[in-house]
């Protein structure tokens, strides 16, 4: 059976400091974990203000699965990156859509030509959303938010070294720590053994920003 996926490119800003006091940015996140974060290298709380960076970050939702692929991030993207990640996200090896045969986009004008005719090579046909139409990509936009408002609204990221880790660490907690209502409460990604006993441990991502309570296993 045909499955679609739904592509998406945002932006994210990233400050190498900034003058804005750090609790004012991330009200409602302890102390404590701010200071694990700062010492992980995510937060500044001061200094002076240099101006903002915009990153591109490239994403691919399977709406069936609601697995997500990170295809790219990139500061100052064009249409030529675009067409980049299209190539990894079709790769004959180990491309995320292997086997997928439609890919949904909104109107961006990243999505080129050029892009969709390397989706075209590999098997994999281009949906045009209509313009203004988020509700027609409500999967993508959904992770989207959810990625802002749980990770990346929280820190203060000081390098495109920072971000590509936080989006990594969310994207693993996304997919294996994070129960999804759509999914009937379930893990994307099922760890194996359940254990109804036992100690519960928490584990940790970005400093305590991101956690996830399990009973290890045996």
């Amino acid at each position: 059976m045909e499955t679609a996926l739904t592509g998406t490119i945002r932006h994210h800003r990233l400050a190498p400091k900034s003058a804005v006091p750090t609790r004012t940015i991330v009200a409602g996140v302890s102390e404590n974990t701010l200071g694990r974060a700062r010492r992980r290298g995510f937060l500044h709380g001061g200094g002076v203000d240099l101006g903002l960076t915009r990153f591109a970050v490239s994403s691919v939702i399977e709406l069936a699965t609601r697995r997500v692929e990170i295809a790219g991030i990139m500061a100052e993207p064009d249409s030529a990156w675009v067409v980049q990640c299209g190539r990894q996200v079709t790769d004959a090896v180990d491309g995320f859509l292997i086997g997928k045969h439609f890919v949904l986009n909104d109107r961006d004008p990243l999505f080129s030509k050029a892009f969709r005719e390397t989706l075209a090579a590999a098997g994999v046909q281009t949906v045009r959303l209509p313009p203004r139409s988020p509700n027609l990509n409500a999967f993508a936009e959904r992770f989207v938010r959810t990625i802002q408002e749980s990770c990346l609204d929280r820190l203060i990221l000081i390098g495109e070294a920072s971000l590509r880790r936080a989006i990594r660490e969310f994207v693993a907690h996304y997919h294996g720590e994070r129960n999804h209502q759509g999914l009937q409460n379930q893990l994307i990604i099922d760890p194996g053994a359940h254990r109804r006993d036992g100690t519960i441990a928490c584990r940790e991502r970005l400093g305590g920003l991101l956690k996830y309570y399990h009973r290890p296993a045996a």
